[in-house]
């Protein structure tokens, strides 16, 4: 009888422990995983920008599983570490979509990507309109916002955004080669302009602002009494335009060196040394793409765009010109005919080669026919110089082709005078598009200089500019960041072999290992599994038989 209690509580011992053990693994398995965290560009389909305050959010089976609100329009999080981001339980699903507003809102083209652990740089591109009147789902016949096709052609138009952007660059003389570097490489800074003249004031050349304004135009006040040079000024400027209040222009005209800078005016500067600015015309959807001036007459959007490209940009007296008219277009037909006009000068052809004879600014205009006979005319100004005058280039830039976060960056550059008059010229160090130092050179004709300026890499990995620039030309090279990847074995420079947090590394590798296992290596539990009591009640049995 003895014999029979002990194998009974042998058995409800075993049990409860073996119970247990279950239940903590079940415990276990329903933990969240690690977080999948988010950040990135988001516009629509037509380049328009994600607005502050939109709503975006992570959908995963149908549930919304997280969400943010844009801070900066066309972005959302950012990559520093401590931005925030938008994240959620990257074991909530295999695969996550991303919404304006809610789960029913458009769905980002890019729409559904793999959710993984860890933080992910995703770009995010809705569909077209998808920004406009996100929140008035309830209106109308009830269909989501950016549905598409369906509305009844009848409905009234919906009202145009309010908001706009336009790109400004200001400079202290023309010229398009280097303008257009800063067009092509430097990062945006944003900038909300005012109602009216004096509300928002800058006085940095060198930077390109992305300007916001609502409503009909917005103002940006240039304040030049923080530069020693008294003008005149140069702002170059891309999807919208610009134009002073008060002040005097004496020059203006397109780009056609590069595509992210569109056309620049020269202003005078005024007596108090501010030029009040006024923007209009910005990006926006519904706003047409803005192109040289007189392309097409100006009243036909659809009409052949002339564009004009000369090399070299500064020539001298004597020297051959190249003008290109390659990069012209016509949408709806062909281009039959290129006309140039310089001057008294009339020359014909898609390539043309023109001299001048005496030192000054130039008109070049250009007109182009198409098949159905309509035509696109556009100019650009260049300056011819004297073939005594000085003329400074850079003819060597060097600087490390790679870096690591914090390194210091030794650049070096050779201004040669290339004229044949003594000058002096004022030498321009820029790093990732902010100016670091200015320096005056005074060289003779056929002599040269070499500068050295020093920078550090910053923190963040990716390619960075240097640029150095002259009244007569500039030059451009790259240097790349990036830092140390860590690895799992850190050793050591002396003798070779892993340091002390070897046995840590180990540790956490064994920790993930358990983590991620499949059924057949469980996660560890306390108390013993089915197996072992399994034995331990056939030992129990093995024992009362003997006995």
């Amino acid at each position: 009888m003895n014999h029979v209690r002990t194998v009974i509580a042998a058995i409800i011992i075993i049990s409860a422990i073996t119970a247990g053990s279950v239940a903590i693994g079940a415990a276990q398995e329903g933990a969240p995983g690690p977080p999948a965290n988010f950040y990135g560009e988001a516009v629509d389909d037509d380049g328009t920008l994600a607005p502050n305050g939109t709503t975006l959010v992570a959908v995963v089976d149908g549930t919304v599983s997280g969400e943010i609100t844009v801070d900066e329009a066309g972005e959302y999080g950012g990559d520093d570490a401590f931005d925030e981001k938008l994240s959620l339980d990257s074991a909530a699903g295999d695969e996550v979509s991303f919404h304006v507003a809610n789960a029913s809102g458009p769905a980002a083209l890019e729409s559904p990507v793999d959710l993984e652990s860890g933080t992910h740089e995703q770009s995010l591109t809705f569909p077209s309109g998808a920004f406009e009147d996100g929140d008035d789902s309830d209106s109308g016949s009830g269909s989501d916002p950016g549905s598409g096709p369906g509305s009844d052609p009848g409905d009234e138009p919906e009202p145009e955004p309010t908001e706009y952007t336009l790109e400004l660059l200001a400079e202290q003389t023309v010229n398009h080669a280097h303008a257009c570097t800063h067009g092509d490489y430097d990062d945006r800074t944003s900038l909300d302009a005012g109602d009216e003249p004096d509300e928002t004031v800058v006085s940095d050349d060198h930077v390109i602002w992305a300007v916001t304004y609502e409503g009909s135009e917005g103002y940006v006040t240039f304040d030049t009494t923080a530069h020693q040079y008294d003008g005149p000024f140069v702002f170059y400027m891309a999807d919208g335009s610009v134009d002073p209040v008060d002040a005097t222009v004496t020059d203006s005209g397109s780009v056609d060196e590069c595509d992210t800078l569109e056309e620049y005016i020269e202003v005078e500067t005024p007596d108090d040394g501010t030029i009040d600015l006024e923007l209009t015309g910005g990006d926006r959807e519904s706003s047409p793409d803005l192109g040289a001036p007189g392309v097409g007459g100006g009243d036909d959007t659809d009409g052949p765009e002339a564009n004009i490209s000369v090399d070299p940009a500064n020539p001298v007296i004597g020297e051959t010109v190249t003008l290109n008219a390659s990069n012209s277009s016509a949408p709806d037909s062909e281009i039959v005919a290129y006309e140039w006009s310089v001057g008294d000068k009339n020359v014909s052809g898609e390539h043309a080669n023109i001299t001048f004879d005496d030192p000054g600014e130039k008109t070049v205009e250009l007109t182009v026919e198409t098949d159905d006979d309509e035509t696109g005319t556009t100019n650009e100004t260049i300056t011819v110089l004297d073939d005594d005058a000085a003329f400074f280039e850079v003819t060597s830039l060097e600087a490390p082709s790679n870096a690591s976060p914090g390194d210091s960056l030794a650049v070096t550059a050779t201004i040669e005078n290339s004229g044949t008059e003594h000058g002096t010229a004022t030498i321009t160090y820029e790093f990732d598009g902010t100016v670091v130092e200015e320096r005056s050179v005074d060289l003779k004709p056929d002599s040269e200089t070499t500068l050295e300026f020093d920078a550090v890499a910053p923190d963040a990995n990716g390619d960075y500019t240097h640029h150095v620039g002259t009244p007569n030309e500039s030059a451009i090279v790259t240097t790349t960041v990036l830092a140390e990847p860590d690895t799992d074995e850190h050793h050591d420079d002396d003798d070779g072999q892993p340091e002390s947090n070897e046995s840590q590394d180990d540790r956490e590798t064994d920790s993930s290992h358990d983590t991620e296992s499949d059924d057949s290596e469980s996660l560890p539990v306390s108390g013993f599994g089915s197996v072992a009591a399994l034995a331990a009640i056939f030992g129990v049995l093995l024992v009362v038989r003997r006995d």
